[in-house]
């Protein structure tokens, strides 16, 4: 009866040790999800509430954000933590979340995950659809989840839209004209509300630089307003300095530190705010960003570094350890309420005197109240420009820059604002007139020359100036001319020299002198030669014969008749350079008519009188020719040797002279032939060798672990190729360029490990009874046996 009785307690025992078993297992392995601090959602929460309110999608790999979030589109998360500041960890730079009953995150479009990092909420609940989990992601590592219908969540992030672009709008209005010296970005106090500090001088810029910045002191401040209207922001490559003694001496902001509600990081985070309208990019590259952000059509990409404030922005990336601090903006003072001001104000339409319906961009005028400058405007592409709220009164615009193409308006302009009116204030402009110099000079000398005459024609052909002459100066000016195109003419050139035939294309600007240099050419003298012929007898040649007639021929053709006068002489007309025949056609009375004909040559390098002395035998009478005497003579009719008579070594080219000879232009075999050897390549330099052509078998073939023919040559060793671990892998931080601030080493709260979300289970109590139920069942046993 015993045995039986101890039997059954063994086998009720055993079984009961199964049972606490299975339960065990089955706890050990239940998932981990976050037990929320609340079960109640009160609301939505405002523009206040969250560290981040992100108009489109985000996207974060290794990130956290130590507040809560809104995020109107799509959000892909690894590793990243939302509400860090719920852990109340010691290395927070925020300040801790406390509960409100509003979501932690909310979400207006699809949760899914990056890659295999867990997305930990660490506290609170999550707001979104119940499209807004497609893979199931969010629900099978968070419980808190709060459906919501899309229109609820448009219309808060329409709320939150409001609210932002008022703080733009109210930050537009605020103007310095005192800038504070040492200060960067302008700063200076808002010429209306002296508590705010606000930038100058950053409008009108494509992109706006943040380097090293140098902030005033503001413990009797509101706020710090740095305002451009740039469409790229870029952070990086410097620091944030703060007067801390508001004598100069600047202390460097450390964003890593640990939050202290009493130091000036914290007072700054609250009162500083960046406001970029028009940003489409800003980047960060390790900058700890002092303030919020207000850039609500910006997409803002990080590597690493973070933002000491709210963000406000069209789109967040973040990477590489970047980080939202939980700082708030001071709203309440922002929107502390205040007696509104009755204001009017006033539009200027630049227009064209000639023209009011052309509009006129461009134009700048500055606004003056009691000789204080209060704003400066500047008319758009539709010609328009309207003043800031202004108090009702007396203002006096400055025109400081004209339209282009137009002249500047010296007078200035008094407007009268009216209380809830927009004034229209239409100014008129006339077009600029320009001026054209021209320069007259010699195209080889450069020298000035005067006495050049000009006329101007414009586009249409039309004479706008009539003859100019040039000055000593060799210097004509056009003036009060029209801006646009014109065609310069000469009408007459300086003296000596040739009128320029192609007209002159100028392009005439306003307010401007155009200036053009007109180059002339000396007019060359035409170079023209004579022939002087001196007739005299054969037998005394200091007798001259009259009454001789000439005939000179070119080319076939009778070019001029000469008649020896009573000297004996007679004198051609200018000729042309050339070569020439002389022949004479009559004799003089008594003498022989002589049938030779003489060559002669005009030469074409300078001015000539070429001068050939002929001379005639006397006739004989009917009896038979003396040979000696009624024969010519060499050298009677012929041109004397040495004297005005070419001779004949002269006029006639002798054979060796213009006859080529063998040796001469003949090319020599050895000359311009090519030797053998010296232009023909030599085989063994043309012909590659076959030991450097042909790749040898053992080198041909690549071997194991080479990847070129030759071992260490120019193929990289495999070890060389191979990335070595840890060496060409990118280690998290090195993509990012390391910042000069201390911002927590860029990533040191991703150390920090995060508590896991849930409660960890005791597991000692079940321990216990299991060590207790097995030594029962050892004492039964030690019993039986």
């Amino acid at each position: 009866m015993r045995k039986s009785f101890n039997q059954k307690i063994k086998k009720l025992s055993s079984s009961f040790i199964v049972m606490l078993l299975v339960c065990m297992n089955f706890l050990i392995h239940l998932p981990y999800k976050a037990e929320a601090a609340t079960t109640e959602l009160k609301g939505l929460g405002d523009v206040s509430y969250y560290n981040a309110i992100i108009f489109g999608d985000h996207s974060a790999t290794s990130a956290d954000i130590e507040g809560a979030m809104a995020i109107q589109k799509n959000m892909n998360a690894s590793s990243y933590t939302v509400l860090a500041a719920a852990t109340g960890a010691h290395n927070l730079a925020g300040a801790t979340w406390v509960e409100e009953g509003y979501p932690s995150l909310l979400l207006g479009g699809q949760f899914t995950k990056a890659g295999t990092g867990q997305v930990i909420i660490q506290d609170g609940t999550v707001a979104m659809t119940k499209d807004g989990d497609p893979e199931g992601a969010m629900k099978s590592s968070y419980d808190r989840i709060f459906y919501k219908e899309q229109a609820e969540i448009d219309a808060k992030f329409k709320e939150f839209r409001k609210d932002v672009d008022s703080v733009i709008e109210d930050a537009g209005q605020l103007h310095t004209d005192k800038p504070k010296p040492g200060m960067t970005f302008g700063i200076g106090e808002d010429v209306n509300n002296p508590n705010i500090y606000v930038s100058s001088g950053q409008n009108g810029k494509k992109t706006f630089d943040v380097k090293d910045v140098f902030l005033p002191n503001v413990s009797n401040k509101d706020f710090i307003v740095i305002y451009s209207d740039a469409e790229e922001v870029n952070f990086g490559g410097g620091a944030i300095l703060y007067d801390t003694t508001d004598k100069g001496g600047f202390t460097l902001v450390n964003t890593s530190q640990t939050y202290d509600p009493n130091s000036f990081f914290t007072e700054l985070a609250s009162k500083v705010i960046w406001v970029f309208p028009n940003a489409k990019n800003i980047t960060t590259k390790g900058y700890g960003v002092v303030g919020s952000v207000f850039a609500p059509n910006a997409v803002v990409d990080t590597k690493g570094g973070s933002i000491n404030g709210q963000a406000f922005v069209g789109g967040l990336h973040q990477r590489d350890g970047f980080e939202v601090h939980n700082f708030k903006f001071n709203w309440p003072k922002w929107n502390k309420p205040s007696v509104e001001k009755v204001t009017g104000q006033f539009e200027i339409v630049k227009v064209d005197a000639s023209d009011e319906t052309k509009l006129l961009p461009g134009a700048e005028f500055e606004v003056y109240k009691d000789g204080k400058l209060i704003d400066t405007l500047r008319t758009d592409k539709t010609g328009k420009v309207i003043s800031k709220k202004l108090e009702p009164g007396k203002y006096t615009l400055k025109e400081t820059k004209a339209p282009e193409g137009y002249k500047l308006l010296k007078e200035e302009i008094e407007v009268n604002v009216e209380e809830n009116k927009v004034v229209p204030v239409t100014v008129k402009n006339v077009k600029g007139l320009g001026s054209l110099q021209v320069i007259k000079k010699d195209a080889e000398s450069r020298n000035v020359l005067e006495g050049a005459e000009f006329r101007l024609k414009n586009e249409n052909g039309q004479i706008v100036e009539e003859a100019k002459t040039t000055n000593k100066n060799g210097v004509v000016t056009f003036e009060n001319l029209v801006p646009g195109k014109y065609t310069l003419e000469e009408t007459k050139a300086p003296e000596g020299y040739k009128v320029i035939e192609v007209t002159v294309e100028v392009n005439v600007v306003a307010n401007k002198v155009a200036k053009q240099e007109v180059l002339n050419e000396k007019v060359k003298e035409e170079i023209t030669g004579q022939l002087e012929i001196t007739k005299v007898d054969a037998n005394d040649t200091g007798k001259t014969l009259a009454g001789a007639v000439f005939e000179i021929w070119k080319d076939g053709t009778k070019i001029d008749t000469l008649t020896t006068s009573s000297n004996g002489k007679a004198i051609s007309k200018k000729l042309e350079p050339g070569d020439y025949i002389l022949k004479e056609v009559h004799a003089p009375e008594g003498y022989k008519l002589s049938d030779k004909e003489t060559k002669f040559k005009i030469s074409n390098e300078k001015i000539e009188v070429k001068k050939l002395q002929i001379a005639n035998d006397k006739e004989t009478g009917n009896g038979p020719e003396n040979p000696g005497e009624e024969t010519e003579t060499p050298g009677g009719e012929t041109e004397t040797p040495g004297g005005e008579t070419e001779t004949p070594g002269g006029e006639t080219e002798t054979p060796g002279g213009e006859t080529e000879t063998p040796g001469g232009e003949t090319e020599t075999p050895g000359g311009e032939t090519e030797t053998p050897g010296e232009e023909t390549e030599k085989p063994v330099e043309e012909t590659e060798r076959p030991v450097e052509e042909t790749e040898k078998p053992g080198e041909e073939t690549e071997k194991p672990g080479e990847e070129t023919e030759k071992p260490g040559g120019e193929t990289e060793k495999p070890v060389e190729e191979t990335e070595k671990p840890g060496e060409e892998t990118e280690k998290p931080g090195e993509e990012v360029g390391e910042p000069n601030l201390p911002e927590k080493e860029q990533g040191s709260s991703n150390n920090q490990k995060l508590p896991a979300t849930g409660h960890n289970t005791n597991y000692l109590p079940f321990i216990g009874v299991i060590l207790v139920l097995l030594g029962m069942r050892l004492r039964f046993m030690t019993k039986n046996s």
